[in-house]
């Protein structure tokens, strides 16, 4: 049974709306400087990354509206940055324990 484009217009705006709260979230992740959590909002931000890109490849063949699809680049945009943060956070934090294991080796 084939989906309506009204239908699948609404599940993409869900999905934005969740990864939006997700990008919200991210400072505060960060703040706790705590890896778990902080590999946990890395993983939310790939997988609600992909659902979006998922639905608006669903949603473009019906619907080419350039300004809709800009906002929702925009929107992939931020997450992808939050990525980067949040990536860039872990790395440094490795570094950092990988430099402390070595100085308590000497």
């Amino acid at each position: 049974m084939a989906t309506k484009p009204e239908e699948k217009i609404a599940v993409l705006d869900v999905k934005l709306k969740q990864l939006l709260i997700t990008c919200g979230r991210t400072v505060s992740v960060l703040e706790s400087t705590k890896d778990v959590a902080i590999n946990r909002q890395i993983e939310s931000l790939k997988a609600l990354s992909k659902d979006v890109e998922q639905s608006r490849r669903e949603v473009e063949p019906e619907d080419e509206i350039t300004t809709w699809n800009a906002e929702v680049e925009e929107k992939l945009s931020m997450a992808d940055e939050d990525i980067k943060r949040l990536e860039k956070w872990q790395d440094e934090y490795k570094q950092k324990k990988e430099s402390i294991a070595r100085e308590e080796q000497f």
